[in-house]
């Protein structure tokens, strides 16, 4: 339409039939969803420019919890029905984005920051409330993650983990879903970003510049790192990727 430049953060419900995504305009950025063919497309709330991570549904399909910068200039997790009713605010924390649903609705992770460094959290989401209030418990070893999502079967967590020094690096992690066994799946020796979980959890697509190239490349490897095969061979530096099944 007419001001649109953009559209991205694109997600697609858990029965596959609905997406959501964010609509850029000139003014901020809209979240919008449709039925998965694109037809009955709907404006859910106008938001500000800041983005940070697509918004995430909850397994029912019935609700988005996205990201939105306050009055206070904090950066917190907010809940939106499919209705666009029911808004309610999830996080105090000076910094909070990239949610994500666990698999049976009863937690979200994402990335916190409550003082100089992100961490990853998570939060029990039991009924669809948080439980207590803002109650959110911070996974150790985590500092700087990002992207982090669970399992299709919630018993493992993958996360972006970065760290600006002495190096920039970007080296995707995984750990058991209460924080233990944390572990890299890729090496600190190129850049790695943008983990997704195959359906069926035995496979991570994600984007690397692993064979040296100046863009980002998708790649997948099983689920505990090994066997990590090339997929696309452009210059199209990829981002975001997602499965999808018709």
């Amino acid at each position: 339409g007419a001001g649109d430049y953009s559209n991205y953060g694109a997600v697609v419900s858990p029965d596959g039939t609905k997406i959501a995504w964010y609509n850029g305009t000139n003014q901020g950025r809209i979240l919008t969803i449709a039925n998965n063919d694109f037809s009955n497309r709907r404006q859910l709330i106008a938001l500000n420019p800041i983005y940070y991570g697509p918004p995430s549904w909850d397994p029912i399909g019935n609700t988005l919890i996205f990201e939105a910068i306050t009055s206070s200039n904090s950066v917190r997790l907010f809940r939106i029905g499919s209705d666009a009713t029911n808004i309610m605010s999830l996080t105090n924390f000076e910094f909070a984005a990239r949610p994500s649903y666990s698999p049976d609705g009863t937690k979200i992770a994402f990335e916190g920051m409550n003082g100089q460094e992100d961490y990853a959290y998570t939060m029990n989401m039991a009924g669809g409330y948080p439980n207590p209030m803002y109650n959110s418990t911070r996974i150790p070893g985590t500092s700087y993650a990002k992207e982090i999502r669970f399992s299709p079967d919630g018993n493992n967590l993958v996360y972006l983990i970065q760290q600006p020094f002495p190096v920039n690096t970007s080296v995707i992690y995984e750990s058991n879903a209460d924080g233990s066994n944390l572990r890299p799946l890729t090496s600190d020796a190129y850049r790695s970003y943008d983990p997704c979980w195959s359906p069926d959890g035995r496979k991570i697509l994600f984007v690397s510049n692993k064979d040296g190239q100046n863009y980002g490349d998708l790649y997948m490897m099983n689920s505990d790192g090994t066997s990590i095969v090339r997929k696309t061979f452009t210059n199209a530096n990829y981002a975001q990727p997602f499965w999808y099944k018709k």
